[in-house]
């Protein structure tokens, strides 16, 4: 992420993966999310081999997408890559308000 401004840039994050989203030809790739006090897992559906693993200290931001509520993303922050911050967006078929 080169131009980090916090909430917008998860949005902005989120908006990306929407357009990426409805243009592919692909099939989403289904993930669990583990959530704990400590970190966030996501895991293939399939296998439930951990894709990647935060800890929760690393998330500076989350956003759920107000107009779209399935959609919702983070950014972490990467101290040992020079403090690099990486968006991760995610959709769900489960919504709850």
């Amino acid at each position: 992420m080169r131009d980090f401004r916090g909430n917008d840039s998860t949005m902005s994050a989120i908006e990306t993966g929407k357009r990426a989203k409805s243009g592919s030809t692909n099939a989403a790739r289904p993930r669990f999310i583990m959530l704990s006090e400590r970190s966030i897992k996501v895991l293939k559906r399939d296998t439930r081999e951990v894709v990647t693993k935060h800890p929760v200290s690393s998330v500076c931001c989350v956003v759920r997408d107000p107009a779209e509520p399935a959609f919702f993303g983070y950014i972490t922050t990467e101290p040992a890559i020079n403090n690099q911050r990486y968006s991760h967006v995610f959709s769900t078929d489960c919504v709850v308000s």
